[in-house]
């Protein structure tokens, strides 16, 4: 029996789990649009292209599988790659169908080097190649079937990314004939470890060897699905644990063994423990820049580190010597490990405590928010760190936060408190714009949490016309502006670099924002405003109180300081040398 190709292509989806369309309607996607409308799959519609890639990132970061971004060509096409590089970076899969103009009206039927031929033509693939996992235009239907396996096999599989499908507007509207397929991808890829693969005991005898062991975890612990197996592990071994900003929310942070975030933008006290420790187990964080450091040579220096990572390359980068490296999926090293150490002759033998009880006082002595907010003026401009004290307070179990980036996204990492709630933002490309749509996706992805955004004045203004997809679908999202007026990690940037000569960052430099209260009342979104320290509380417990989406503007700080924070001004310090900066020989006393 024959089969529309576009009714082909939904079925598929929704045979893999994939029952979630994001889209922008476009001339180019029509057949496939139409068919949507035959079958069981919901669609969700926004305004632009990068906001609905966004949306699909935040969507499959909560829900830990692809949604599909159906987007038409030309400039729906090259409006998505923003949003698509970001998921690329952090290992997030969507699962992209771009509408292509009919094949012999397209560049890639003429053996020519042609700019343009068909109308609004853009030859997507080579483009979005380098950012992609697997990525192919379709230049006949019996191509077709072949591709979506691929795609989604690519997608979901080792470690897991963004695909794209181009396909041309004929071929979405012919028939296929005699489709034996279930069109039901089963995954055949053999797993790259099992038991005998690794010693684990070796990793055991070093624990053991060890005076201050550190393990560090990453996203990929939840990109494994190995949160619980982690909290299991570090139950039973008792060692402590610093995070990537993704990794923030694995175990909830009054775990007396949780030794916070480390990185240029992390914690002083984090950062103390991963310089001094003897032992570093790297656990699904792919060491870039922002979490060794600028010199590369010194991070860590004193450890001997063992690496767990799906994707080798990322253990065998220029920057630091990995001394073990182990490339697996975590999930079964995790379960592999954990069924190891709660055999009596592999138990963790060695007692930690004095090493646990330094890094807690640490904790203590260096604390973050502290340090931001100890002469507070509560009648002054709103302190971001006040404001994410505050915020943990308010906050219940199974709330999803979502920050934008820049200066909305470091101090809230760098001082939430976390308990059974979860935080994300696009940490490796750091798109401003992207925690408005990606707020969205959380909350299609799973509405019975609450849905936090957090976001800046600067970065609220790129996709800020999706106010309007929330009030369509009714998307219950408390969404807070640090209003900072301007760009504040540009000013602060300035004034390192620059002697605070500002340009493009400032009122009177060309950044102004508008009136938020009365742009939200415009869309018929309930308006609060903070003005002073003193408003939070208040404001946070009413909008909390308030059972549908709300906006609220926070007078923030024009100039206020981020710290601690490792400083780029081209001295190229190691992680322990974080402004503001203290006495060097208290510091060496401290490392000792």
């Amino acid at each position: 029996m024959s089969k529309l190709i576009s009714d082909v292509i939904i079925e598929f989806l929704l045979k893999n789990n994939i029952d979630v369309i994001f889209t922008l309607a476009g001339g180019f996607i029509g057949p496939i649009l139409n068919s949507v409308t035959k079958y069981k799959i919901k669609l969700y519609c926004f305004n632009h292209e990068q906001a609905a890639a966004m949306a699909a990132d935040g969507y499959a970061r909560i829900t830990k599988k692809p949604c599909c971004l159906l987007i038409t060509n030309g400039p729906g096409a090259s409006n998505t790659i923003t949003g698509v590089i970001g998921a690329f970076q952090d290992s997030i899969p969507i699962f992209v169908i771009s509408g292509q103009v009919p094949y012999q009206q397209s560049i890639n039927s003429q053996e020519l080097n042609l700019r343009q031929l068909g109308v609004q033509e853009l030859n997507i693939i080579p483009i979005i190649k380098s950012f992609t996992k697997y990525s192919y235009f379709i230049k006949c239907k019996d191509e077709v079937i072949e591709t979506l396996y691929k795609a989604y096999s690519e997608c979901i599989t080792g470690r897991m990314g963004p695909t794209w499908i181009d396909i041309p507007l004929d071929i979405q509207n012919s028939y296929i004939d005699d489709i034996e397929e279930s069109l039901e991808f089963t995954n055949t890829i053999t797993p790259f470890l099992n038991k005998s693969y690794i010693d684990y005991n070796f990793i055991i005898n070093k624990i053991n060897e060890s005076k201050k062991p550190l393990i560090l975890i990453g996203n990929g612990i939840k990109l494994s699905n190995s949160e619980s197996i982690f909290n299991e592990i570090i139950t039973k071994i008792k060692i402590p644990f610093v995070t990537s900003w993704l990794g923030k929310d694995i175990v909830n942070n009054d775990n007396n063994l949780f030794s916070g975030v480390i990185g240029i933008l992390g914690e002083r006290f984090s950062n103390y423990a991963i310089q001094t420790c003897d032992l570093l187990i790297v656990l699904g964080c792919r060491l870039n820049v922002t979490h060794i450091g600028y010199d590369f040579n010194n991070f860590s220096k004193q450890s001997y580190k063992i690496m767990v990572d799906i994707d080798n390359n990322e253990m065998e980068k220029k920057t630091i010597k990995i001394n073990t490296r182990i490339k697996s999926d975590l999930s079964i090293f995790l379960n592999n490990f954990n069924e190891l150490v709660g055999l009596e002759d592999n138990m963790i033998k060695s007692d930690f405590t004095l090493w646990i009880n330094k890094i807690n006082l640490w904790k203590n002595k260096y604390s973050t928010i502290e340090l931001n907010i100890h002469n507070l003026n509560m009648d002054g401009d709103v302190n971001s760190y006040y404001f994410s004290k505050q915020l943990s307070k308010v906050i219940n179990k199974n709330t999803i936060i979502v920050t934008d980036t820049g200066s909305s996204s470091f101090s809230i990492f760098q001082s939430i408190h976390l308990i059974n709630s979860k935080i994300f933002t696009a940490a490796g490309q750091a798109s401003m714009g992207y925690g408005l749509p990606a707020s969205i996706g959380a909350y299609i992805a799973d509405n019975s949490n609450n849905i936090v955004l957090i976001v800046g004045d600067g970065g609220f203004q790129l996709n800020i016309q999706e106010l309007q997809t929330i009030i369509n679908y009714n998307l219950n999202i408390k969404i807070f502006i640090l209003n900072n007026s301007g760009y504040l990690a540009i000013k602060i940037m300035q004034q390192n670099l620059f002697k605070s000569n500002y340009i493009a960052s400032t009122n009177t430099t060309g950044v102004r924002p508008p009136n938020f209260i009365k742009i939200s009342e415009s869309y018929g979104i309930k308006a609060y405003n903070i003005n002073n320290n003193n408003d939070v509380e208040t404001v946070l417990n009413d909008m909390f109180s308030y059972n549908d989406v709300c906006l609220c503007n926070i007078n923030m700080i024009e100039n206020q300081l981020i710290t601690p924070r490792v400083q780029s001004n081209g001295d190229n310090k190691s992680l322990e040398y974080m402004y503001p900066f203290i006495d060097m020989d208290i510091m060496n006393d401290e490392l000792l």
